[in-house]
């Protein structure tokens, strides 16, 4: 009787159930003492403060992915990328900015074929070919008006569209860079409040 009642009193004491709550990013089960609320999410919106400060670390951002709500319960500071960040990190950015400078080189090729007919001794000749239409039904003369709509093409419509598509690409790129830094910050989270939180989860992960 008297081991037994030793046995007993050695026990520990069983938490109740609804003291319990689990941490939505590594599942397992704590104290609420030991778990916070750090968005505005009604269901699982509980975290270890040690597994939120790794999951915004690893991805960058300080926003929830549910409720947009921005994470509060623990102790962080963050800047916005910087656009060479954003070049190293992503792929598909220092593709965009290829793209275009590529755009931009072939500015300079519209720009003179433009001048070249618009503002130099070739424009009388330019005024002349897309003039000289052909209303005849012949097959000569749709030949020639098919000709000179090639012309004006060539030299009009082509280089001017090129100019447009080349000025709106750094519009582009810049964009997608802002669109960027709204969900990636550097952040950097007060290592002290973390560990005074690690020896907390190690004794719940032993028992």
């Amino acid at each position: 009787m008297i081991e037994q009642q030793q046995q007993q009193k050695q026990k520990p004491e069983r938490i109740p159930r609804h003291e319990y709550r689990y941490c939505r990013l590594c599942h397992k089960r704590g104290r609420n003492t030991s778990l916070i609320r750090p968005c505005d999410c009604l269901i699982t919106n509980y975290v270890h403060v040690n597994c939120l400060a790794e999951h915004m670390l690893s991805n960058d951002r300080i926003h929830c992915d549910q409720c947009s709500g921005q994470y509060r319960g623990i102790r962080y500071s963050y800047t916005r990328k910087s656009f060479f960040e954003w070049l190293w990190k992503e792929s598909t950015a220092r593709n965009s900015l290829l793209s275009c400078i590529s755009l931009l080189c072939s500015i300079q090729v519209c720009l003179y074929s433009l001048w070249q007919t618009l503002f130099t001794d070739e424009l009388e000749d330019f005024v002349d070919d897309i003039t000289d239409i052909d209303f005849n039904l012949t097959s000569d003369a749709i030949k020639h008006n098919m000709s000179i709509i090639m012309i004006i093409q060539v030299k009009i419509v082509l280089p001017v569209l090129s100019i447009i598509c080349a000025i709106k690409q750094p519009i582009t790129v810049w964009n997608d860079y802002h669109k960027y830094c709204q969900n990636h910050y550097n952040i950097y989270i007060d290592e002290a409040l973390t560990a005074s939180h690690q020896p907390h989860q190690q004794q719940q992960q032993q028992q």
